[in-house]
């Protein structure tokens, strides 16, 4: 259920929903904190809610970071893995946030690597970067299945059972298997 109230000079929509925890989002008018709890209520409803939180707190840098204290390390070629996330690691684009990236933002930076060093150079450290968010992406459906196993909507012999799980990504769904 969702209620609106005043904070101030901002009105702050509260989404509650049993098996989620609280989300709340401040606006400028009230009509957008009803419009943005009208959406959010149905996208729950309909069971295609994802949280968003992560990814608008979460930089680039951060998910290079995690992925090379939590995978990386665990490679054979960490060593030369790691120099190879350096680059971006230092560049602009890893202060974006994850929910702000976009193709123009990687096509800018994929243009400036490009007079730094050759094509194939880039193309190798497009297909990291895509990994390193494909991972952060995979760990986050995985992060939500377990809070909903917690609550007792989800069990793991549900799982088992039906192992193809969809999950959405924007519009499209995407399929993943445990």
């Amino acid at each position: 259920m969702a209620s609106i109230r005043q904070r101030g000079s901002f009105s702050e929509a509260r989404v509650r929903r049993n098996g989620l925890s609280h989300l709340s989002r401040s606006f400028k008018t009230k009509a957008d904190a009803r419009a943005w709890a009208t959406v959010v209520e149905s996208e729950v409803e309909r069971g295609i809610y994802i949280d968003r939180s992560e990814a608008e707190r979460s930089t680039l840098g951060d998910l290079l970071r995690r992925y090379i204290a939590d995978v990386s390390s665990h490679k054979k070629g960490r060593v030369s893995e790691g120099y190879r996330l350096l680059s971006p690691q230092r560049a602009p684009i890893a202060t974006i946030k994850v929910a702000g990236l976009s193709g123009k933002l990687m096509a800018e930076w994929r243009d400036k690597r490009l007079k730094e060093v050759s094509g194939s150079t880039v193309n190798r450290d497009l297909n990291l970067i895509s990994h390193v968010i494909n991972v952060a992406r995979i760990r986050a459906v995985v992060d939500h299945l377990e809070r909903f196993a917690s609550h007792g909507v989800f069990s793991a012999e549900q799982a088992r059972l039906q192992p193809e799980i969809l999950c959405r990504k924007d519009s499209r769904a995407i399929r993943w298997s445990p």
